[in-house]
């Protein structure tokens, strides 16, 4: 099961998303009783990004929630703040930026309380552009949208990618949070 697993990341990395998902299915419906929470919840999570990357919203939330209920059954606070931190994106995707925010700074105490510090500093990203969204007039939203997707994959930010391409934050708004991660 962990071969799908890691099949389905492979298969997403060279942008075959069709194939990941079957890959991550199949390895769910084979752990469907089993006792392996962690496994099932990194699958869980990884259908939910296949699928919101193909616009299944309602099963991305689906798959997104059983993640965060699996890390809560673990008690695994790094898996609950990845999943909170997925969770926002997807609310953002929505529109509903008032909810990415809650989730947003729900994952950023997690990763503060463990001492992640990659974790917090995408934390603090997110939570920033989140806050930004509902000052930003409306004539703005889509200005540099374009622009600033290009910038954010050069810099490996998928939560922030997702967030942005659906929002729009102007340029000017991003480029004095930004520095390279090389």
């Amino acid at each position: 099961v962990f071969a799908r697993y890691i099949l389905g990341k492979i298969c997403v990395e060279q942008g075959d998303l069709p194939q990941g998902r079957q890959h991550f299915e199949r390895g769910l419906a084979l752990l469907s009783d089993s006792p392996h929470v962690w496994l099932r919840a990194s699958l869980s999570d990884a259908l939910g990004s296949v699928l919101a990357d193909l616009g299944e919203l309602a099963l991305t939330q689906e798959y997104y929630e059983q993640a965060l209920a699996l890390y809560q059954q673990m008690g695994d606070p790094w898996g609950i703040a990845c999943s909170s931190n997925s969770l926002g994106t997807l609310a953002g995707m929505r529109g509903d930026y008032g909810a990415a925010e809650q989730a947003f700074h729900r994952a950023l105490e997690i990763f503060q309380s463990i001492g992640d510090r990659s974790g917090m500093a995408r934390g603090l990203l997110v939570v920033l552009l989140a806050s930004l969204v509902t000052v930003i007039p409306a004539a703005l939203a889509g200005l540099a949208g374009a622009v600033i997707v290009t910038l954010l994959v050069a810099w490996a930010l998928e939560d922030v990618i997702y967030f942005s391409l659906f929002v729009g934050i102007p340029a000017g708004m991003v480029f004095g949070v930004l520095t390279p991660s090389c």
